[in-house]
């Protein structure tokens, strides 16, 4: 096994890291940025840093990593529920998130037989969701585990499930896999 790290919005970036391998099996792309800002205080460089970690990486992924890629390869995605569930002051990120879900489609169709999947976690127990408890982390945690069905926060291992799903199944392309606890039926 082969590990790379690059800044997956970066071209020469991604190029470099996939350059020396011969083959390439599977690639899973958890990139992204979520600005918070309301749309008066937008800045265009905040949409575009937040289409980069998102559009133009899994874009970048596709071009370097697939031409290496068996028939049986996969890509795999990381999105957000703001694509489905935008928060106000989040459009920005809600936008990119939803275009990494329509680009993902595109991408199984244009890629096939390789296989090309995306993941919308919901909230999961890590640090960048403990960033955002601000007072009692209890009753933060609280808040979010009343609206999901099964009534947790999910862990980085129901996630990491997943994306071992999507590449060990061969039958499964062009979905977006909501691990979420059921928090989108809602």
């Amino acid at each position: 096994m082969s590990t790379a790290v690059a800044d997956a919005a970066d071209e020469e970036q991604v190029a470099a890291a996939f350059e020396p391998l011969d083959r390439v099996d599977h690639v899973v792309v958890f990139a992204g940025e979520q600005p918070v800002s309301t749309l008066p205080d937008a800045e265009l460089g905040q949409f575009r840093r937040a289409m980069e970690a998102r559009v133009w990486a899994g874009l970048l992924v596709c071009r370097y990593a697939t031409p290496k890629m068996p028939s049986s390869g996969s890509v795999t995605f990381c999105s957000g529920m703001s694509a489905h569930r935008p928060r106000k002051n989040r459009s920005i990120g809600a936008s990119a998130t939803a275009a990494l879900e329509s680009f993902g489609r595109a991408m199984a169709v244009e890629l096939a037989p390789i296989r090309v999947n995306t993941i919308c976690p919901g909230p999961i127990l890590t640090p960048m969701l403990e960033r955002t408890f601000t007072g009692d982390r209890g009753k933060a945690v609280s808040a979010i585990t009343s609206r999901v069905p099964l009534g947790r926060l999910g862990a980085p291992d129901d996630i990491a499930d997943a994306a071992v799903f999507l590449m060990g199944n061969g039958y499964t392309t062009g979905i977006t896999l909501h691990v979420d606890g059921g928090m989108t039926l809602l």
